[in-house]
């Protein structure tokens, strides 16, 4: 997909997608930054995306046909390329 200018919409039909790849994406003491990331995909229409493990983001990502930022920490970064 070609760039665009930052705070611009997306080409017409491209939904991005937030990816948050973290061990503890899924635990409670986590539940205050995935609703604050929920909230900021939703606030830009894209969807956000949650993986405990990098091998789930790498099998995601190698069928997924849709831009994505990908967030996620050094433990998992390497793994998800």
């Amino acid at each position: 997909f070609p760039l665009h200018k930052l705070g611009s919409s997306p080409p017409v039909g491209v939904k991005w997608e937030l990816v948050w790849c973290h061990e503890w994406s899924q635990k409670p003491e986590t539940s205050r930054l995935r609703k604050a990331l929920a909230n900021h995909a939703k606030d830009i229409s894209a969807r956000l995306v949650i993986f405990k493990k990098a091998k789930n983001f790498t099998d995601w990502a190698m069928y997924n046909h849709s831009p994505y930022l990908l967030i996620t920490d050094w433990r998992e970064v390497k793994h998800c390329f």
